[in-house]
Parts: C-alpha cells; structure tokens; sequence
C-alpha cells in the first residue's frame, strides 16, 4: 500500500458506506471512522432507482445497518447489537440489484460517499457521470471495503466478500487481516525469487 492511499485513509472523518448485501438478505452498512458520533437525521441513502431518509446516529469508530426488515435481519444475525435503520417501504431505494449504485448524502445534500458495483446503466434515475465503469467486481452478492473503512474514492477499496460481516470489521476469509495477508504474499514472494 502506498503512503498516499494510507494517508487518505486515515483522514477520512465521514461516514462511509462499508459493506453492501444485495443478495436474498439485503443490507448496508455505515461506517464512522472519526472519533465523534455522527447524526444520520437529515441525511439520505439512495440508489440507482430511488432515495431513502436515514435517521439516528453512527457511534464513533462504530456502524449502523441500514435494513429493510429489521425482524427479517435479526432472523439470521440474532445477537448482533449494532443500531439499526428500518426501512418504512420494506426496500432499500426500491431494491438492491446486482448491478447498482448507493450514495450516501449528508443533511445539506452534499455526497459523501459513493460506490457502485457492476456495469453502471445511463437510464438510471440517480446516474451520475463520476460513476466508475466498470463498478466494484460483483462474483459475490456481498461487498466491503477492506481494509475496513478505507476511502480512497477508488473501486480499489472494495472486494467480494466470502463472509459478511455486518456490524463488525471486513476481514479476508478464514480470519485473515489484510496485514496478514500481504505478509503471506510476500514470504511467497521470497520463496519464488530464490527458486
């Protein structure tokens, strides 16, 4: 990782959008990496087809799920104790699809984050021109941001997830950080070059 994207990332104060569940159990988590909580009142969630009031508060340092059914959710994360935002039309901007896009805006109207996935569509109510196309490689129905929270405004932030893990840190499959893992890249690495 260059000392750019470390630096770009360690600055980012706003909430960000952190993972997205588009799949059967549809899902987005808000992170706040900043060290004070965040009011959501105010502010709105959009996708590709429509736009969503959001409500409550981000702990710092914390998340909130934004879900369509909370007594749905909590039918497969029981014990998950992270605050919740529910939908009142059952759907998050109409329905996540496997080719989409979420825009979080703040209480002035103002974007704060952006991410898409897939192949952005012109004809999208909500399209905009900054989307990047192709979006963030969508092989599973779940995405994050990892390492956790970073924010380089790039679909370089982003990976499918094998795991979700709504409410809790991305992490690589198997319990790996991405610390660990490019330090099991590179001692492979060294292996190769002395073969």
């Amino acid at each position: 990782m260059s000392a750019w994207i470390l630096l770009a990332s360690l600055l980012v104060s706003h909430p960000v959008i952190n993972e997205v569940s588009w799949g059967d159990l549809q899902w987005v988590e808000i992170y706040n990496p900043g060290p004070e909580p965040v009011s959501l009142d105010g502010w709105h969630l959009g996708n590709a087809y429509d736009w969503d009031p959001l409500y409550g508060t981000v702990p710092a340092g914390s998340y909130v799920l934004v879900v369509p059914n909370e007594a749905e959710f909590r039918q497969y994360f029981p014990d998950l104790q992270v605050p919740m935002v529910e939908m009142p039309d059952g759907t998050i901007g109409g329905g996540l699809e496997a080719h989409d896009m979420l825009i979080l805006l703040d209480a002035q109207g103002v974007p704060v984050d952006i991410v898409n996935w897939g192949t952005p569509n012109e004809n999208w109510p909500n399209y905009r021109v900054d989307l990047w196309n192709p979006g963030v490689t969508n092989r599973r129905d779940v995405i994050g941001r990892l390492p956790n929270g970073q924010d380089t405004d790039s679909p370089l932030d982003w990976r499918p997830l094998r795991t979700a893990t709504p409410g809790t840190e991305n992490r690589l499959a198997a319990g790996l950080t991405p610390s660990s893992w490019g330090k099991i890249k590179a001692l492979f690495s060294e292996k190769r070059r002395r073969l």
